[in-house]
């Protein structure tokens, strides 16, 4: 079963657009390196601190995001349907393990799984209220299909379900609950329709509570049932139901209360910018590295000059590279990205073992992104958004991120561009604007060995063919050499 997992907010679907003008930077930001605020060396730098996280963005919309950082907790809700499945002490067990145990099976708990992507940078903790019940029928929801989980959020908003300390899961003391997670005890829907599938989202509705649901998830306990493909795991699942608890959907979902994106196409036109092989695409493996640098998880090296880096494996350390002549010293900015992928720690299960049809890649290679993450100004006018100015390096009133790998969520869908998000850079030329209906080759997600890209060979990538989309030349080649266990050299050089 291929697990396309929603992402439904009014930040994906409510756009109103008054103009076509300022689609180039109406306030711009240069990040200035200098030995107060980066780490200098010849040809590169890395900055100290990034300016801004998704929570900062996020926030100015009213979906008020996890922070990625520290301590964070979970406050995980049991529902039942009145028909539905009734939650025995074993299965909270078992929910237990898969969100907060250290000792499951096959995969990693979200606790574990977040640890280890966030190289300790984050910590999350958690509570499992007892079971509640909700007054319909499993079918009885599922006639309300999507808007299941919003019924849910208000009927909890005006329960007086009983949370122990409340405050601690309100860190930011806006009094809303900072991660809510509904999980029914029926099954999902295999087809990923109705009410029964899962997804992330929010709700700016208020209830009767001192506290109230903002960002929540509403998943399946079934998804701990799912397998790898050729059923790894199977013989604890026979042996410890409890110890196995199958957590990859879970992760995903994680991600977007973290707010991550969905990488894949809705869409279905044939092209799938970033490939499936990612844990906030096809749920699989480790987070790739732009997610890690907009959560505020890897500071990256930015090329100014020729120069050769070192670059360590970021399975295991925090390192990427950042090529962009202007950046603004945040992840929400338009540059090109490079991460040395190898199938260690949160990648090496999933490329062992095949789920959803597919393994992470067993080779190591570079992993480069073209990213367009750049921000337009907006303001949230009830329940839409209405276009204020172009793009901005500032959140000020109203921020959102413009490109969109679908490009029907994107918020330059009006203007008639078709940038992406996040763009993989292959290594034979089948991910290109060119040949989006291709069929993308696993074998050539990496790029091999001592293999040069050039500006010709980028060409190919970019809407504008030898520019970025913010129109800066694209003047660089670079080489990736020595490929070892855990680290290789890049070679960067401008024309």
């Amino acid at each position: 079963m291929k697990k396309k997992i929603l992402l439904l907010s009014t930040i994906a679907t409510l756009f109103t657009l008054t103009s076509c003008q300022g689609i180039f930077p109406s306030k711009e930001i240069i990040f200035s390196p200098n030995e107060s605020n980066a780490e200098i060396y010849e040809g590169y730098y890395k900055p100290k601190e990034l300016r801004l996280n998704y929570q900062d963005v996020n926030k100015t919309t009213s979906w008020v995001t996890s922070l990625s950082t520290g301590e964070q907790n979970l406050l995980i809700v049991p529902v039942k349907l009145s028909d539905g499945p009734v939650w025995t002490e074993a299965m909270l067990n078992r929910l237990h393990n898969a969100f907060f145990g250290s000792d499951i099976a096959p995969y990693y708990s979200v606790k574990e799984y977040f640890q280890t992507s966030s190289y300790g940078n984050l910590n999350i903790g958690g509570t499992i209220l007892d079971p509640v019940t909700l007054n319909y029928t499993v079918a009885g929801l599922n006639a309300y299909s999507e808007s299941a989980s919003e019924i849910v959020a208000s009927a909890f908003n005006n329960s007086n379900i009983s949370v122990p300390n409340e405050s601690q899961f309100d860190l930011n003391n806006d009094h809303l609950y900072d991660n809510t997670i509904f999980i029914y005890s029926n099954d999902f829907a295999y087809d990923g329709s109705g009410a029964y599938w899962a997804w992330c989202t929010n709700t700016v509705s208020y209830g009767s509570r001192n506290y109230n649901v903002n960002s929540y998830m509403w998943a399946s306990y079934s998804f701990m049932d799912t397998a790898y493909d050729d059923y790894f795991g199977e013989e604890t699942a026979m042996n410890d139901p409890i110890k196995y608890c199958e957590t990859h959907t879970y992760i995903h979902e994680t991600g977007h209360l973290l707010g991550l994106d969905d990488y894949y196409n809705y869409d279905n036109d044939g092209w799938e910018p970033s490939t499936a092989y990612d844990m906030q695409a096809n749920n699989i493996g480790d987070h790739n590295i732009f997610s890690k640098l907009a959560l505020g998880w890897v500071k990256p090296y930015v090329v100014t000059s020729d120069c050769v880096i070192t670059l360590r494996s970021s399975a295991i350390y925090p390192d990427c590279i950042l090529i962009k002549n202007k950046w603004n010293g945040s992840a929400f900015d338009e540059y090109l990205l490079i991460e040395y992928y190898t199938p260690d720690i949160l990648n090496d299960l999933d490329s062992q073992h095949p789920y959803g049809s597919i393994t992470m890649m067993k080779e190591r290679g570079l992993r480069v992104y073209h990213v367009d993450a750049r921000l337009i100004s907006v303001y949230n006018f009830g329940n839409s958004f209405i276009k204020t100015g172009g793009y901005t390096d500032e959140i000020g009133d109203g921020a959102l991120v413009g490109a969109s790998n679908t490009p029907s969520r994107s918020y330059l869908n009006s203007h008639g561009k078709d940038f992406k998000l996040i763009h993989l850079i292959d290594n034979n030329h089948q991910n290109t604007y060119n040949n989006r209906g291709h069929s993308m080759k696993k074998e050539d997600i990496l790029i091999e060995e001592n293999k040069t890209i050039t500006p010709a060979y980028l060409n190919d990538y970019f809407y504008y063919g030898s520019t970025f989309n913010d129109g800066e030349k694209i003047n660089f080649s670079f080489t990736g050499s020595n490929y070892q266990d855990t680290s290789c050299q890049v070679t960067i050089s401008f024309n």
